[in-house]
């Protein structure tokens, strides 16, 4: 809406309201005035008719006062008249008295002003002081009404004429004055279209023209200030640029150092992971992603506490908290964990505090480093040096053994030859003995004094039993010296062609003082099995940490008695595959322990007694050296079977076979 627009509808508003409030105040006073004296009118001539109608009411003339009433009838304005008799009620009444009759509100003396257009007004007939009656009169104020809509209309028309006037003056004032305004309007268009040239033309002396060159010398200004600030910004811009460009270069130089930082954290295989001050963790690396399957969106911003790891959290927490305080780097060997196998892992968890610029501890950096392959090959390789070590004994001792047995072996040899002769001497000697007309009765009484004294009859009956019990020793202890050297030879690397039965004899004489004061061992070998291309030294070790396992176990379940379990080896060819199965009567394993007892360290015996490395060696010599199958089946008090399946031609197992 324009200024011209707003100044003619601001002074055609005003106008009518000041009309408006003229023509309300003149028509309230001009109605007020007439209904007053409407009034004053109506109670006089009550005053006057209750004059007249003294002595008619006094004397009952009725038709007196019937002539008075119908005089003050010939009023058109008049509405009703009723007299009343204090005495015989209403005598003469004339007009609508409806509402009289109905029970309105008595009239006061002297009237009750102007109600529903009606002026009421009452007189009392009185003579010396006694009410003898009164008067009640009703006026209508028509005429007022009538004179009332007269002036209105010559009011409103007074007031058109005059606000069409007024706006007319309104047009040619906002005229005249906005037309300076319009051309301030276009100038300040100009301006804001970057045109600081314009100028306005100046006229006159008034205000108008004082604002003109005012907004001239603003433009001249303006335009100066332009030039200027053109002249700046063209440097800022260059200056921009420049500082744009090595922001970029530096941009892309900390982008690929960030990169490569990023590269580099995502190839370490140790765990890294960052706790700041508040115990919130802000870096987690891929390989903490796939060694807790936990991705690091889920982990970066939560409480460190509250993530589901499945380690020894007490341990760890316990690092941080030595860094934290100490603000020195803080190692723990051995931490275990749940590898995503299920299996039990374990870790070196290293936490070095991290400082800001002002020295002070920040947070700490997580290192976790998984050693559970450096300990199980710590662990074989300290097996295979024990194992190495009992087979270098064995070996010696089985020469040294050998050595020994072998003469005497030889001496026993002699002395049974030797014993012949002299058990040929004994006898003949026993035969003179008795034939005294031989040798003479004292060369007879002498030889059997002699027989007698060394006990003749005795040693011809014990000698050759004794010389057949020390055959019977060396021959079992060189049946031990072949078995240990069988069990000692390793073979290498290199898979051979290995006779099951003779390893499982072999390994039954080695163990032989674990197993023989508490149970018996019963073996069941298939003809049909002959020989499993496999690594020798290790299928014996093997059989060795099985058959050890189940003479404890045996051990523990007739502990103070005088009983003895059973040892069942059995082997049977299945197809292209050798399955051995080793059978104890022990206390068997507890379901809690499931797959678990193929995990590293993991032991169902006392503290001392087991490592916890017997069957996690055996599970992957069997499972990823053979590609086979290490399984058990167990009867809580009933006793345990261990299943070997072993490939004959040394291929893995298809099927896969893990725990």
């Amino acid at each position: 809406m324009g200024f011209r627009l707003k100044t003619i509808l601001g002074v055609a508003c005003i106008e009518a309201l000041l009309v408006f409030l003229l023509i309300w105040s003149s028509l309230a006073f001009l109605r007020g005035s007439n209904q007053e004296q409407l009034i004053k009118r109506a109670e006089t001539t009550a005053q006057l008719f209750a004059t007249m109608c003294t002595s008619p009411v006094l004397t009952l003339d009725l038709a007196t006062l019937k002539s008075q009433v119908a005089l003050l009838a010939r009023d058109e304005s008049l509405i009703y008249v009723r007299v009343t008799s204090a005495a015989h009620g209403v005598l003469m009444e004339h007009g609508d008295t409806r509402a009289l009759d109905q029970g309105g509100p008595p009239v006061p003396q002297g009237g009750n002003g102007l109600e529903d257009g009606i002026a009421d007004a009452r007189a009392d007939i009185a003579e010396g002081g006694v009410r003898y009656g009164w008067v009640e009169i009703g006026f209508a104020d028509t005429g007022i009404a009538r004179m009332l809509t007269v002036a209105k209309d010559q009011a409103l028309m007074t007031a058109g004429v005059g606000m069409i006037l007024s706006a007319l003056f309104s047009l040619a004032l906002g005229t005249y004055l906005t037309r300076q305004l319009d051309a301030l309007v276009k100038a300040s268009n100009a301006i804001g279209a970057y045109r600081f040239d314009y100028r306005l033309p100046v006229k006159g002396r008034d205000e108008l023209s004082q604002v003109a060159k005012a907004f001239n010398s603003m433009a001249e200004e303006l335009r100066t200030s332009n030039r200027q600030m053109e002249e700046r910004i063209r440097q800022r811009t260059e200056e921009l640029a420049r500082a744009n460009e090595s922001l970029q270069s530096e941009m892309s130089q900390r982008m690929r150092a960030h990169r490569d930082i990023s590269q580099i954290l995502n190839s370490i295989s140790v765990m890294l992971v960052g706790i700041n001050r508040q115990g919130r963790v802000f870096r987690w690396s891929k390989a903490a992603e796939q060694s807790f399957q936990l991705q690091a969106e889920r982990a970066v911003g939560q409480a460190f506490t509250a993530l589901p790891l499945p380690w020894d959290w007490q341990a760890v927490l316990h690092c941080v908290e030595e860094c934290m305080r100490s603000v020195q780097p803080v190692k723990a060997n051995n931490i275990w964990y749940e590898r995503l196998d299920g299996t039990d892992g374990f870790l070196t968890i290293t936490a070095s505090p991290l400082l800001d610029e002002k020295d002070t501890i920040s947070g700490c950096l997580l290192l976790g480093d998984d050693i559970t392959d450096v300990k199980f090959l710590e662990a074989k390789l300290s097996n295979a040096a024990k194992l190495e070590a009992i087979g270098q004994l064995a070996a010696g001792i089985a020469h040294e053994i050998n050595t020994p047995a072998q003469y005497v072996g030889d001496a026993v040899t002699f002395l049974k030859s030797s014993y012949e002769g002299l058990d040929t001497l004994m006898a003949k000697v026993e035969e003179l003995s008795r034939m005294p007309e031989a040798v003479g009765e004292s060369g007879a009484r002498i030889l059997g004094d002699l027989l007698e004294e060394i006990d003749a009859g005795f040693i011809k009956a014990e000698v050759p039993k004794t010389i057949d019990l020390v055959f019977e020793g060396i021959e079992r202890i060189s049946t031990i010296v072949q078995a240990m050297r069988r069990f000692s030879y390793s073979g290498g690397n290199e898979k051979k062609n290995v006779n099951i039965a003779s390893a499982i004899e072999n390994t039954l004489v080695i163990t032989r003082n674990e197993w023989k004061y508490v149970a018996d061992t019963v073996t069941d070998f298939d003809p049909e099995l002959s020989g499993v291309l496999c690594l020798p030294g290790e299928i014996n070790q093997v059989l060795l940490n099985i058959l050890v396992n189940a003479a404890h176990a045996i051990g523990d379940a007739v502990a103070g008695t005088r009983g003895k379990g059973l040892i069942s080896v059995k082997t049977r060819k299945d197809g292209d595959f050798a399955e051995i199965s080793i059978q104890d009567t022990g206390p068997g394993i507890p379901e809690s322990a499931g797959d678990k007892i193929f995990n590293l360290f993991y032991t169902t015996k006392e503290v001392g007694k087991g490592t916890g490395q017997g069957l996690a060696i055996a599970y992957d010599i069997v499972v990823h050296k053979h590609g086979g199958a290490l399984t058990y089946r167990s009867e809580p008090g009933k006793g345990t079977t261990f299943f070997i399946r072993l490939p004959i031609n040394g291929e893995p197992e298809a099927t896969g076979t893990s725990p």
